[in-house]
């Protein structure tokens, strides 16, 4: 015998052509016509899209593993029971919660939420379609606001712009303190990486290197540069050559 909770659990469900196959909507789809159709489908699209990104991804990743263990004809949940009312009645909690905070006013049934997800599963694919005129509709709001602040701003000639924010300057005393401790601090740690014994060669080369090209000045305290001396002019290559 079927479980009580899912005694109402329907067959498959496409809105688009429950009224061709000759059945009635489940219980909490009655009263949506061929005609409310669109209505449906775009208000389901926009509370998908208003979940959170991370939140929409799982909710269509469980839709779409409850559709594949539906079809899966390989699999048997239970003897006496289809994969997909087994899925339906352990799974359609994940989905629609009757504790959750925003049902609370609708109170649907433990049927009607799995009606309610049956129809999801059916129709994945249109209800996590983004609205085609979506975008349109949202870039003619946001050009109606920008519009509305240009009239705004037309009709207000007194008032003056803000004023720019600009970092806020400090003393030249503080400046020097404050790069005087930075130094510190880089000496402080290229003598850290000298020191260091847990470090290969390699590794401390590599960060000796990578030190050198972003501190040089600091770098060249601890490992002055060697400067080559100039070779003599024309006499001195005359005086070299006779000597060789």
């Amino acid at each position: 015998d079927l479980s009580p909770r899912v005694s109402a659990i329907p067959f498959p469900l496409d809105v688009s052509t429950s009224s061709r196959s000759g059945h009635d909507l489940p219980p909490v789809l009655e009263g949506i016509s061929l005609d409310m159709e669109p209505a449906l489908f775009e208000t389901l699209q926009l509370v998908l899209l208003s979940l959170p990104v991370g939140t929409r991804r799982k909710v269509q990743l469980l839709i779409k593993f409850i559709k594949d263990i539906s079809n899966n004809h390989c699999l048997t949940l239970q003897d006496n029971r289809e994969n997909r009312y087994v899925a339906l009645d352990e799974l359609c909690d994940c989905i629609l919660s009757a504790k959750d905070e925003y049902l609370v006013d609708i109170a649907l049934s433990h049927s009607e939420r799995i009606n309610l997800v049956s129809m999801m599963i059916d129709n994945e694919s249109k209800l996590f379609r983004i609205p085609d005129d979506f975008q349109a509709r949202v870039e003619n709001v946001l050009i109606d606001r920008r519009r509305t602040k240009l009239e705004f701003d037309d009709n207000s000639p007194s008032m003056a712009p803000p004023a720019p924010n600009f970092c806020q300057r400090i003393q030249p005393e503080v400046y020097s303190a404050q790069m005087k401790d930075t130094n510190s601090a880089l000496r402080s740690l290229l003598d850290d990486i000298i020191n260091n014994t847990r470090m290969t060669v390699s590794e401390r080369d590599k960060k000796l290197k990578a030190f050198e090209k972003n501190h040089p000045s600091i770098f060249h305290e601890r490992f002055p540069v060697k400067v080559k001396k100039p070779e003599g002019g024309f006499l001195h290559k005359i005086f070299r050559s006779r000597n060789e």
